[in-house]
């Protein structure tokens, strides 16, 4: 197949001119206009241009494994950072350990729960936020059973709560959840619930709770519906 022909088939899928393809290789309209006639050829670089962008229209480029890896691991690393800057910002001035995992034992005060060894905590947080990332469709179940994980790893010396919460609200947020609403009075259902969860494997009355709460998310979204 010659240039003439890859670069009709890319005009065609595209839905571009002639003028705007041109702009999208970052020529004038008399240099593409050379190659459409073929009275000039592309140079070599240029060539290659052309020929990916047509692999990746007609779906025929093949991504190595390696890339698509290291772009995963990229995401997943903004995941992290997110998590980061969300206790950084919630504990600035409060702890000078902001932004940072914990290095050193923690209890969780009022329940009887082992908590992440310390060393383990970048590797198991980094097994959340790839869980995080597989989208799971069913979102009430995916945000408890996340929140529940996050809870117990307790990742930072302090803070842990806001943060697993303000995170939980963002994995609802991003599938166009309302945000939970746990009220004051509702605390310690909460507890008690995401205490079950977390020792006998059963997400349903935390999945329960969450389901009532983002329920209540929707009803002050819709109160405060600017029209």
């Amino acid at each position: 197949m010659n240039t003439r022909q890859k670069l009709e088939i890319l005009q065609k899928k595209l839905g571009l001119t002639q003028t705007k393809l041109a702009e999208k290789f970052g020529v004038s309209f008399a240099a593409f206009n050379g190659w459409w006639t073929g009275k000039s050829k592309p140079r070599l670089k240029m060539q290659a241009a052309i020929d990916e962008l047509f692999l990746e229209v007609t779906g025929q480029k093949i991504i190595p494994a390696n890339q698509l890896i290291a772009k995963k691991q990229a995401l997943r690393r903004k995941d992290e950072a997110l998590v980061l800057k969300l206790h950084s910002i919630l504990m600035n001035g409060v702890r000078p350990d902001a932004g940072i995992f914990r290095n050193h034992a923690v209890r969780i005060s009022g329940v009887n729960l082992p908590t992440a060894n310390y060393m383990s905590v970048p590797k198991l947080m980094s097994e959340v936020i790839t869980r995080v990332a597989l989208k799971n469709k069913d979102v009430i179940a995916e945000s408890a059973g996340i929140h529940s994980k996050f809870e117990q790893i307790h990742p930072f010396s302090d803070g842990n709560g806001r943060v697993g919460r303000l995170f939980m609200n963002v994995m609802l947020l991003s599938a166009n959840f309302a945000p939970a609403i746990i009220r004051q009075e509702q605390k310690r259902l909460y507890y008690a619930y995401l205490y079950k969860a977390q020792t006998k494997d059963d997400h349903s009355q935390l999945e329960d709770f969450l389901c009532e709460a983002v329920a209540d998310g929707f009803k002050i979204l819709e109160r405060t519906d600017i029209r």
